[in-house]
């Protein structure tokens, strides 16, 4: 599949068996070098007089360049292991997981033009996209040709995997906010793939941390002073 940077894929070798490879677009540096230098050009010039251009300066560093330097996924696979858990909600029990544990950098690929291409390795992850099984839910609940016993069914489904997301946006909260401020930095239902366990367990893995972070103490402070006042 294609990413924002990158294209990824599964790889199958003897000794480690199903891996995940994700590798960074040529393309997507290139474009961001150029990106990366304009604004630099600007910012020199502008910098100090005009806030806007410092800030779109400084949020081009922390973005787009963080993204693209797959040592800093990696590290952030790490630090999201905070989000693991298990719990279990309406009698049912889910088991929240960080795809990568172990996650590396795998050195250098070349394209067929010649041109390397950096590569990161992670842990294969089982099934599917949370979107992609709320989609199909939806599908059921709303096709006319659905029996009533269907239908109800797909509502179930559906109501399990709506806790499956409310349990991931709660750790999320946990940790950037009330934690040390780890967080996801494109936590989406694409993002979380879930498989149900032959025991019923409904198992959800993130995926793709590479806009993932650490905030401030100070951010952290303001973004729950912002939430409490929406609030009220």
């Amino acid at each position: 599949s294609t990413a924002s940077i990158g294209d990824v894929g599964r790889v199958y070798t003897a000794k480690d068996g199903e891996k995940i490879v994700k590798l960074t677009k040529y393309s997507a540096e290139n474009a961001a070098k150029r990106e990366g230098e304009i604004l630099e050009r600007l910012y020199r010039t502008h910098g100090e007089v005009d806030p806007l251009v410092k800030q779109m300066y400084e949020s081009y560093k922390r973005t787009v360049i963080s993204e693209l330097d797959l040592s800093k996924e990696v590290g952030a696979l790490e630090k999201l292991e905070v989000y693991k858990t298990r719990k279990t909600i309406n009698g049912t029990t889910y088991e929240l997981d960080v795809v990568g544990r172990g996650g590396y950098l795998g050195g250098t690929v070349s394209t067929a033009e010649g041109i390397p291409q950096r590569v990161m390795v992670m842990d294969s992850a089982p099934g599917k996209t949370l979107s992609e099984l709320v989609s199909k839910q939806q599908s059921i609940i709303s096709d006319p040709e659905s029996t009533v016993e269907t239908v109800n069914e797909a509502k179930a489904e559906l109501k399990k995997l709506e806790d499956a997301m409310g349990l991931v946006y709660s750790r999320w909260y946990e940790e950037a906010l009330v934690g040390k401020g780890n967080f996801h930095g494109d936590l989406h239902s694409g993002n979380m793939l879930v498989d149900v366990q032959t025991d019923g367990t409904y198992k959800i893995t993130l995926i793709d941390a590479g806009g993932s972070g650490t905030l401030g103490e100070d951010m952290r402070k303001h973004i729950i002073q912002m939430v409490t006042t929406l609030d009220e």
